[in-house]
C-alpha cells in the first residue's frame, strides 16, 4: 500500500513537471505564431497587390510575347515543395503529401524544402537538390526564382508548381498546387484589377516596355 502510494506521488509530479515544460514551450510557440502572423498578412498584401499590378500591364500590352508566357515542348513537370523541418507538424505535411501523391507522375521532378518531405519522397527518382540556406527566406527565394526561370526558359519543363499549404486560422492550413510557369492570361483577373486600379492612377498614353523582370513580379511574390 504504501509503496503504490510513494509511485503514484512520483506520477504526479512527473506529470506536474511536464506539464510545466508543455506550458512553456506553448507560450513561445504563441509568441513565435504571433510575430510570423504579422509578417505573413504583410506579405499577403504585397503579394496581392504586386498579382494586381501585373494583371494591369497584362491588360495594357495584349499581345505580349515572352518565354515565361510560351508553352514548353517538355513533357516533364516540376514541383517545388515546401514541407516542414521539425516534428508536431504531421497533418500538416500529410495534407501536403497527399495532394501531391495524387498529381505527381513518375516523370516529374521535386525540389524538396523541408526535412519531412526529403525523408518522404526519399525513394522518388527525379530529385533535384538545390544548395539552399533554408533558415533565410530571402535568400531561398533568390536561389529559387533564379533556378526556375532559367529551367523554364532553357525549355526543360512543361508546367512549373509549387506546393505549400496556406494558413487560414491557427488550426487549419489548406494545401495548394498552384501553377507558377507558363504564365496564364486569365481574363476574370485582369477585369478585377482594372475595377481596382482605377482611380488610383492616371492611364498611360504611351506603353511602357515590359522587361522580364516585370514578367516575374508575380513568381518572386509567391516564393517569398
Amino acid at each position: 500500500m504504501g509503496q503504490t502510494l510513494l509511485q503514484t506521488k512520483k506520477r504526479i509530479a512527473s506529470i506536474s513537471s511536464t506539464y510545466k515544460v508543455t506550458s512553456a514551450m506553448k507560450l513561445v510557440a504563441s509568441v513565435k505564431l504571433r510575430k510570423l502572423m504579422s509578417k505573413m498578412e504583410n506579405y499577403r498584401f504585397y503579394v496581392n497587390e504586386i498579382s494586381t499590378i501585373f494583371d494591369s500591364l497584362l491588360d495594357e500590352h495584349e499581345t505580349i510575347k515572352n518565354v515565361y508566357f510560351e508553352n514548353n515542348k517538355s513533357n516533364d513537370n516540376l514541383y517545388v515543395v515546401f514541407s516542414s523541418s521539425l516534428g508536431l507538424c504531421g497533418s500538416y505535411n500529410y495534407n501536403i503529401f497527399e495532394i501531391l501523391d495524387e498529381e505527381i507522375k513518375e516523370n516529374d521532378y521535386l525540389i524538396i524544402i523541408g526535412n519531412k518531405g526529403k525523408i518522404h519522397y526519399k525513394n522518388f527518382k527525379n530529385i533535384i537538390n538545390i544548395d539552399i540556406d533554408e533558415s533565410s527566406y530571402e535568400k531561398m527565394n533568390d536561389v529559387l526564382t533564379e533556378f526556375i526561370l532559367n529551367k523554364y526558359a532553357e525549355g526543360k519543363f512543361k508546367n512549373i508548381y509549387l506546393v505549400y499549404t496556406k494558413y487560414k486560422n491557427s488550426i487549419t492550413f489548406v494545401p495548394q498546387i498552384t501553377k507558377l510557369l507558363p504564365i496564364v492570361k486569365e481574363k476574370n483577373n485582369i477585369n478585377q484589377a482594372k475595377k481596382y486600379i482605377q482611380g488610383r492612377s492616371p492611364k498611360l498614353t504611351t506603353p511602357v516596355p515590359m522587361t522580364e523582370k516585370i514578367f516575374i513580379l508575380p513568381l518572386t511574390s509567391w516564393m517569398i
